[in-house]
């Protein structure tokens, strides 16, 4: 359920007017969704957090401590987590947008000092702000330096996604490849 939500999360920023209001409301229906589709599938609640009374904690903290981050993070790490479950991250990553109003740069800067194990936090976070505002020029900086410190080529994995980005848009079933 928390991956159905991350990958929801991620292609709905690719709509037209998506914003921080509706990433919380998509988050919310995707979550309650998933847990629904739990239930009708195992015919008993699923296992775990409840993902949208933890998205809701991360929201509302994000929104109380907004202009404090370290006491944001401080209290993001305590409440829900910064671990690499999908239970932690998803609602962190939400809380954290909302935190930095869609800044990319921004989130991903939140994320990158809460410590932990917030790299999950940080890509969801990134990918449900870059789709729906324009680049960052924080974000790009940030690229820059991991491009220089990196001995990675990246012109591969960039032709890689962007050809298969062409294919989803094409309407081609990329289940089936």
């Amino acid at each position: 359920k928390e991956a159905a939500v991350s990958a929801a999360l991620t292609a709905a920023s690719f709509l037209p007017g998506f914003d921080c209001g509706r990433l919380y409301e998509l988050a919310l229906k995707a979550a309650r969704d998933g847990y629904e589709l739990g239930l009708s599938a195992a015919g008993m609640p699923p296992v775990g957090a409840k993902l949208p009374q933890r998205i809701e904690l991360a929201v509302n903290l994000a929104l109380r401590y907004r202009r404090d981050p370290e006491k944001l993070l401080q209290e993001l790490n305590d409440v829900v987590g910064f671990g690499a479950y999908a239970s932690e991250a998803v609602p962190s990553a939400v809380g954290l947008v909302i935190a930095a109003g869609g800044r990319a740069g921004e989130a991903v800067r939140l994320a990158a000092n809460a410590g932990n194990c917030a790299c999950c936090t940080a890509v969801i976070a990134a990918a449900a702000c870059a789709a729906s505002s324009p680049v960052d020029e924080a974000l790009e900086e940030h690229f820059e330096k991991v491009r220089a410190a990196a001995p990675f080529d990246w012109e591969p994995l960039w032709a890689g996604l962007t050809a298969f980005a062409e294919l989803v848009e094409g309407g081609r079933d990329v289940f089936t490849l």
